[in-house]
């Protein structure tokens, strides 16, 4: 059984997104951290204490995961795919910490 730790505490202040890093990252961290952050929004979607509203968020993350992925996979210097999967991480991470 998988067990969440949900401490308020815990999330940071604010996050600090560095264009310029994401594109000079090769594209297999993106490959192996993406499905990781698709977990969390999953089981946020299961949670026995979800809320709708973390529902939808957990939807958007993975669907820009779905979408965008592949597309860094294809061409890793492809601006909207590099933009978008850092937004589906941030979703699919913030359902963790808001339910």
């Amino acid at each position: 059984m998988k067990s969440a730790l949900i401490y308020a505490r815990l999330p940071p202040d604010a996050v600090i997104r560095d264009p310029d890093f994401v594109f000079s990252l090769p594209k297999e961290p993106s490959v192996t951290s993406g499905p990781n952050a698709m977990a969390h929004a999953v089981a946020a979607l299961y949670a026995r204490d979800r809320i709708a509203e973390i529902g939808k968020l957990a939807v958007w993350g993975l669907t820009a995961f779905a979408e965008f992925l592949p597309r860094v996979l294809k061409d890793t210097n492809g601006v909207p795919a590099r933009e978008k999967t850092p937004r589906g991480a941030w979703a699919c991470g913030a359902v963790m910490v808001a339910r």
